[in-house]
Parts: C-alpha cells; structure tokens; sequence
C-alpha cells in the first residue's frame, strides 16, 4: 500500500494581528520556473572572493545565505532568487537580509520563515509575495 502525503499549499503568519500568507512553490508557474536557462549558484564563503564576478552578471543568479551582500558592489543583471538555508542565518546575521534583500523570490523553508517572523516582521510583511515556501511543494 502506497502512502502519499500531500503538504499545505500556504504557510500563515500572525504578523501584528495581521494573517500573512506564504503561498508554496510551484514551478508550473512560469515566473517561477527556471527550466531551460543557464543559472549561478553562489554560496557564501572565502572562496567567494576570489571568483571573478564580472564575468557572471549577466546570467539569472541565485544567492545563498550571505552571498547576497555581494549585490552591494556588484550589479547583476537577474537575481533569479535567493534561498536562506536555516534558520540559524537568521539568527547570526540578521543584518544581511535587511540590508540587501529587496524583494527578490526567496526561497526557504518554515523554520526560516518563522525565524523571519520573529526577527524581520516588516520583510515578511512587504514582500510576502515574492516568498515561496519550499516546504509546502506543490
């Protein structure tokens, strides 16, 4: 006999009385899809320094955790998304996100989202809309 559990398609958040709702991933939508393009990936890290990041600009990029500060002195073209891997980040650096997250699609799962509720009531609140919740696939 086969199980199948399905998730919920939203995630709520009580944010000063107000219900906000993070809808789930769906790469069916065509702003969400990235199916067919040529994307970077880049995490945060010593290592990160020593890329040559001019070269990479122009292509659809996705920043992990504290990589999106490279945005401060870099001018990409396409931020494809920026994904924050645990909640922990939150926590230690939570000047990253309010510094340099602007509305991009942030991928990420429940655990970050309430830490976000928690520590960035605001952010969530502005840009709920560009959150796709990675835990609630649909």
């Amino acid at each position: 006999m086969a199980l199948y559990l399905r998730l919920p398609a939203t995630a709520g958040f009580n944010i000063d009385n107000e219900l906000i709702v993070i809808s789930a991933f769906n790469a069916n939508e065509a702003e969400q899809s990235l199916l067919g393009q040529d994307v970077n990936i880049i995490a945060s890290g010593p290592s990160v320094q020593q890329l040559s990041l001019s070269e990479l600009l122009d292509t659809p990029t996705i920043f992990v955790n504290g990589s999106i500060s490279l945005t401060e002195h870099h001018a990409f073209d396409h931020i494809a998304g920026y994904v924050i891997s645990d909640a922990r980040f939150i926590n230690h650096q939570p000047e990253i996100l309010r510094q340099h997250y602007t509305g991009q699609p942030l991928y990420a799962t429940l655990a970050v989202f309430e830490a976000m509720a928690t520590t960035h009531p605001d952010i969530i609140r502005t840009h709920h809309h560009a959150m796709p919740c990675g835990y609630c696939i649909q």
